[in-house]
């Protein structure tokens, strides 16, 4: 019984072999707000005789993974987006990626990096502001919104806040471009003379 179980062990560990394929994955889109999904391609060759089917997972909480799995004929490449969709705003920098056949024949982890934009860094605003404001009229305060960088924002909410006004504006803005947009506001209260504090939020 020892010689047929030694014997069995040595054909089985000898079936085992690595498989032909060459794995290539590059971003499309890694540099991302919040709310953007991120993409990259994935080409892979599959130098096997043989039909490979390939699936794609991510592990984490923080994104989405949206691609279909890849059929690659033997002897030939082909290509997929891999679509990541955020699930949460606070995410780290790096995730890993599995790439693996359906047969489990082939299984690799990569390592993607990821460049996260916060929305402060992506807009400057410079605020232009009446001085002074009268209370007892209407006024009417301006924000020179500016994409600073070469993705456009759509629905992008903007508000100003104070003790006494809550105004909001919704624009949109394309890459590198500039807008002004007025804020309205008016006072139902007395208001005394002196220094308040403005919140504005993206």
């Amino acid at each position: 019984k020892g010689i047929l179980l030694f014997f069995c062990l040595i054909l089985l560990i000898s079936s085992v072999r690595a498989i032909n394929v060459d794995l290539e994955i590059t971003p499309v889109r890694d540099k991302v707000l919040p709310t953007q999904n991120a993409v990259f391609k994935v080409e892979i060759t599959n130098n096997e005789n043989r039909v490979l089917t390939f699936n794609f997972n991510y592990l984490d909480i923080y994104w989405t993974l949206e691609t279909e799995e890849l059929t690659v004929p033997g002897g030939s490449k082909k290509a997929i987006d891999l679509v990541l969709v955020p699930q949460k705003e606070e995410k780290p920098n790096l995730l890993t990626i599995i790439v693996s056949t359906e047969d489990r024949s082939f299984r690799q982890e990569r390592l993607l990096r990821l460049n996260l934009i916060n929305y402060k860094d992506a807009i400057k605003i410079d605020p232009v502001i009446p001085s002074p404001i009268d209370p007892r009229k209407s006024n009417i305060i301006k924000l020179r919104v500016q994409n600073i960088h070469d993705f456009a924002f759509k629905d992008l909410k903007i508000s100003i806040k104070s003790q006494f006004f809550n105004s909001e504006s919704v624009i949109d803005l394309d890459p590198y471009e500039t807008k002004t947009v007025d804020f309205p506001i008016e006072f139902s209260t007395l208001v005394e003379e002196g220094k308040y504090n403005l919140e504005i939020n993206i």
